[in-house]
């Protein structure tokens, strides 16, 4: 009897457990700063720069390099990840004004119509997307108010670097003593994402239309250096 107990109340702690993760995971990320500032650092957010540089390469999703395109209206973002024509998924960040102060920022996210085979690993779960949206808004909102990555920035680092032989000490300490010379380590741009070979891209490395279903470029298909596609409003 005492057993059957035990693994009762084993059970309902697992229970408790996973509805605690469940809950803190659908929780909306707080700010002490007003919701406009809020958008505004939201502005920059790069999924791609959280671990495994989600999106950033086309080898897992058939060879087709995702497309980003953010939405924007007076209090809310969204970022739509495209591969194709197929929505891959769809995150949302809705900011509204706290109880006294700050802000509130509650996270979607959708999984789209594409298929996996045509997916970034990171967008084919909703579960995962999210994970990684709520952690790149907290790196966006971190940001505020730092001062940035300057023009300065990237000799100083590559000084820094040359000072200490690249040594695993000086890996440690760069971010501190980038800090004082007015550089934030956590603002460095990421470096240039570098396609996969494709056996069915062309020489510039795009994708190989299907005879059947190739529809003519248009203006607004193209994408900015950055990767990314705006469209405001919405």
């Amino acid at each position: 009897m005492n057993i059957i107990k035990r693994i009762g109340y084993a059970v309902l702690y697992v229970v408790i457990g996973i509805a605690g993760i469940v809950h803190w995971s659908r929780s909306p990320i707080m700010s002490d700063h007003p919701p406009e500032v809020v958008l505004d650092a939201l502005a920059s957010l790069d999924i791609r720069r959280q671990p495994g540089e989600p999106g950033s390469t086309a080898g897992p999703a058939g060879g087709i390099l995702p497309e980003f395109r953010l939405a924007r209206s007076a209090e809310r973002m969204t970022w739509t990840v495209m591969s194709d024509d197929l929505v891959a998924t769809t995150m949302t960040a809705r900011v509204e004004p706290g109880f006294f102060s700050g802000s509130w920022i509650k996270t979607t996210v959708t999984r789209g119509n594409a298929p996996d085979a045509r997916t970034s690993p990171a967008f084919r779960s909703e579960g995962i997307t999210l994970g990684l949206f709520q952690s790149a808004i907290r790196d966006s909102l971190a940001l505020i108010g730092s001062p940035g990555w300057g023009a300065h920035c990237d000799a100083a680092h590559a000084r820094i670097l040359a000072e200490d032989s690249g040594g695993i000490v000086a890996i440690f300490t760069v971010p501190g003593r980038l800090e004082q010379e007015g550089c934030d380590y956590a603002a460095r741009p990421p470096e240039p994402f570098k396609r996969v070979t494709c056996e069915m891209c062309d020489a510039e490395g795009n994708r190989h239309a299907d005879p059947d279903t190739a529809r003519p470029a248009k203006s607004e298909d193209r994408v900015d250096e950055s990767g990314f596609k705006t469209v405001s409003p919405y």
